[in-house]
């Protein structure tokens, strides 16, 4: 995808002020990138090149980005070239965001890579676009109102029939995904998961993992059921599925686990 070229006939056809074209670019890159989630798991040339990866905004396969790489080659790039925004990066070795300054002196954080990247996809409230001042919500949300961001609530999506039953939780967890546009990528599909499963004070345990080929994986436990769950990559989209203790057990032994929280229950 040519992302400069669709930003800026996006931007051509609205009478958008210097903030709402921020406000706008940003919303528009969270639609379209996802978290790279590989990289709690990879060391050396690996994690390099996952956090140094080069982004041809003009010619865009690949929709994988760290906090790094998006405010590095795609959020500040897109600003710089569509705006007159005063912007900065500021860079860690741990985390980086964006500093923006607006028309009034007031200093904004955007750092999409807080959870806007999956957020933005479900239309809810943005949590990394911030600043100080306290009526920074009805600002955002005055520009949200223009640009046509209409904001979704978790009703919107957790529609559960019966969370006692598991296999009816199994069925309405990858319907609600599958529904949604957070089945493609593994950051998104785990955040949605989790968020619902939160939303509907499901207990539950889980913990990430990877294999030899850099798949990702979430283990869930249910309290309630005494059961495990696998999300992982069908294909084409990400899913999950019950899965036995044995099999649990297997599986972890062949991954690159983020704790061992999951033993516990395994006993």
């Amino acid at each position: 995808m040519d992302i400069i070229s669709k930003i800026g006939s996006d931007i051509g056809g609205k009478d958008l002020t210097d903030f709402e074209k921020v406000r706008y670019i940003y919303l528009e890159t969270c639609k379209l990138f996802s978290f790279d989630s590989r990289c709690k798991f990879t060391e050396g040339e690996e994690f390099d090149s996952i956090i140094n990866k080069k982004i041809n905004l003009f010619d865009v396969d690949d929709y994988l980005v760290v906090c790094h790489t998006y405010c590095r080659n795609v959020l500040l790039r897109l600003l710089e070239e569509f705006t007159s925004a005063e912007v900065s990066n500021n860079y860690s070795p741990n985390h980086s965001y964006l500093s923006y300054t607006d028309e009034n002196g007031v200093v904004w954080r955007l750092d999409a890579a807080y959870s806007d990247l999956t957020r933005v996809k479900l239309g809810l409230e943005t949590k990394g676009f911030t600043s100080v001042d306290a009526y920074y919500r009805e600002k955002l949300l005055e520009a949200d109102r223009k640009i046509g961001y209409e904001y979704k609530t978790r009703t919107d999506y957790s529609s559960f029939t019966d969370i006692k039953d598991f296999n009816k939780l199994i069925t309405d967890l990858n319907r609600i995904l599958g529904d949604s546009p957070c089945d493609k990528y593994y950051s998104d599909a785990i955040y949605l998961i989790r968020w619902l499963l939160l939303g509907i004070n499901y207990p539950f345990s889980d913990c990430e993992a990877m294999d030899r080929d850099l798949n990702l994986y979430t283990l869930l436990y249910s309290h309630v059921a005494d059961e495990f769950l696998c999300l992982s990559d069908y294909g084409d989209s990400y899913k999950v599925d019950f899965i036995d203790k044995d099999n649990c057990k297997r599986l972890i032994k062949s991954l690159k686990m983020a704790d061992d929280s999951m033993q516990r229950y395994l006993r």
